[in-house]
């Protein structure tokens, strides 16, 4: 025990000395720590037990060190763990008072303690709620140190940047300290009487690409050549060739750019890249091609394969390389092809979360459940468009599983058919990855949501005429990584799982699968793709695990005919000398 009355970890398994400390270290901390108020013992102790089962996990496996925790609970969501939002938030904060009990250095979440006076005063002078509540934390910070506004300087925003990510339980430490840096500099633009430092704003940012202008005028014209090429649609022109889509094009683009980059960062000068020539030569793209290797941890990756198989198109189709450069490239791409594989593990423990039947049941009537909560209103108009438009896409998404860049994509104009009382979506093959149309009948139920959206809501979404389904506040179309992160973190707030848009593709799959096994030409339609054999190579691991689940029941059928259930009981010890029946 020590003055204040607190349970401390023993030395033997201090954090200071032993980095491992765990849950249940500090469970078996608070539970001798007659010091403690029954009550309180018990409110700490079920606060932890509460994280440890929204992590599913051990006590003995979870360490308790704050920046460890808050990377595993970084994606926990109150619906995850089960429970309220309120609750969740105070599990959260009683965790903290938790390891603080026990002696671990813990920040936080919210400082309950007023400012001191001359912060306080400080404060008065912000102009807005909002830059009062972005600084409150950094006030606070100085005020538990002792720090007068007088005394600030940069290493004590370092100080306060290095105690909140490596003590704290807060979602995102980096933003909030680069939201504080940024408040701060702007009140010290603008307001007379503030302390005259000036802050760095942390990048968060972390370029690997050069930018194009970072290279030779002769190199970034021999780039947009080669861009170019696919421009001209005169079949009977001798500069003919297949048009790309502005998304191969860009894709193109980047990934000449990384390997222009990776080229300079292994030791060869901007300069001396004068055009994609200087790229394909074998030994430059095996330079650029380790580099990245390395970056990628040294494994093979698809991105990667796709880096040196465009490699040996540019030396094949646009340098016109020699037999022997063509064949050395061949064999780097051979070299780089990763292996054929079905899910990746990602995706897997995607699939994982719909064991629960309860998970699937709330993501199924999740648009319903959107609709609805922006029907009742909180006030805010824009708030309750955004709300139902995101529950149509996670409906069309449910109905059908089209690809972000399609999502974001659908116009009123273009995709959106009325016959009598029935709406078609229609997208052409020209509009789609793999060059298949998407005609389907919406169902009555997102049928009904859709004119609810339409009427009601979407008209909130923009002032400007928009064809767009989904239009962004301008009146332009959404970014597909944008609103795809909006349709993950509703998911996650509601569903208390994770998904991606992608990821509804393997949902759906999982979802026939389940009770269709083998069935694979239906989800091949569903899906798009062009050959049965790219749908089977994905999927078949669900129809491996379905045989399994099968094999199971059948085992257990036959054990219930069996009528004799195998008994758990050891078989008596036989005494010294005492013979069984022969």
């Amino acid at each position: 025990m020590v003055a204040d009355g607190s349970a401390r970890i023993p030395a033997e398994i201090a954090p200071d000395t032993v980095p491992a400390v765990t849950l249940a270290d500090v469970l078996r901390c608070l539970e001798g720590d007659r010091d403690l108020d029954p009550a309180r013992r018990r409110e700490l102790c079920s606060a932890v037990r509460s994280v440890c089962r929204a992590l599913s996990a051990d006590p003995a496996l979870i360490a308790a060190q704050p920046h460890q925790l808050r990377v595993r609970l970084r994606d926990v969501t109150a619906a995850a763990a089960g429970v309220g939002k309120g609750r969740w938030s105070n599990i959260r904060s009683l965790t903290l008072k938790a390891l603080k009990r026990v002696g671990i250095k813990a920040m936080p979440g919210r400082y309950r303690e007023p400012h001191a006076p001359e912060w306080e005063a400080l404060r008065d002078l912000l102009p807005n709620r909002h830059f009062a509540s972005g600084l409150s934390r950094f006030m606070s910070y100085c005020t538990a140190c002792g720090i007068a506004p007088s005394a600030v300087d940069t290493q004590t925003f370092k100080r306060f940047q290095e105690a909140f990510e490596g003590d704290s339980l807060l979602r995102d430490p980096g933003g909030m300290v680069r939201d504080t840096c940024k408040l701060w500099n702007i009140a010290v633009a603008t307001i007379p009487g503030w302390p005259r430092v000036t802050v760095e704003v942390p990048v968060r940012l972390k370029r690997f690409v050069l930018p194009l202008s970072t290279f030779a005028m002769c190199f970034r014209a021999d780039l947009e050549r080669f861009l170019a090429r696919g421009a001209d649609p005169d079949v009977f022109s001798d500069s003919y060739a297949r048009p790309v889509r502005p998304a191969t094009e860009r894709t193109r683009r980047r990934n000449i750019l990384v390997v222009a980059t990776a080229l300079v960062k292994s030791g060869i000068s901007a300069d001396a890249v004068t055009g994609l020539a200087t790229l394909v030569r074998p030994e430059n793209a095996k330079q650029a091609l380790k580099l990245l290797l390395t970056r990628a941890g040294g494994k093979p990756t698809g991105y990667l394969y796709q880096i040196a198989t465009l490699l040996k198109t540019i030396a094949t189709h646009y340098v016109r390389a020699d037999e022997k450069t063509v064949a050395e490239l061949r064999v780097i791409c051979s070299k780089l092809r990763p292996a054929k594989a079905g899910f990746t593990e990602k995706n897997k423990r995607c699939l994982r979360q719909f064991a629960d039947v309860n998970k699937l049941a709330g993501l199924l009537t999740l648009p319903q459940r959107l609709l609805a909560q922006a029907d009742r209103g909180d006030g805010n108009r824009r708030r309750e468009a955004v709300r139902a438009a995101l529950g149509l896409a996670i409906g069309i998404e449910l109905v059908i599983p089209i690809r972000a860049q399609n999502l974001t994509g659908l116009r009123l104009d273009r995709h959106i058919h009325r016959a009598g009382k029935k709406v078609l979506l229609s997208v052409p093959a020209d509009e789609t990855k793999n060059e298949n149309p998407i005609d389907a009948e919406l169902p009555p139920w997102l049928t009904r949501l859709l004119e609810a959206y339409l009427k009601r809501y979407r008209p909130r979404l923009t002032l400007a005429p928009s064809p767009w389904l989904f239009p962004g506040e301008s009146g332009s179309r959404r970014s597909a990584g944008g609103f795809g992160a909006q349709i993950s973190a509703i998911i996650a707030e509601k569903v208390g799982i994770t998904l991606t848009p992608h990821q509804f593709r393997h949902l759906a799959c999982k979802i026939y699968l389940d009770r269709r096994p083998g069935e694979f030409e239906t989800m091949r339609r569903l899906l798009g793709h062009k050959s049965l054999e790219t749908t089977m190579r994905f999927y078949r691991e669900l129809d491996g695990v379905l045989a399994v689940r099968r094999y199971s029941e059948f085992l257990t059928q036959l054990l219930d005919e069996t009528m004799v259930e195998p008994s758990l009981e050891p078989a008596p010890r036989r005494r010294r000398g005492e013979r069984g029946h022969e």
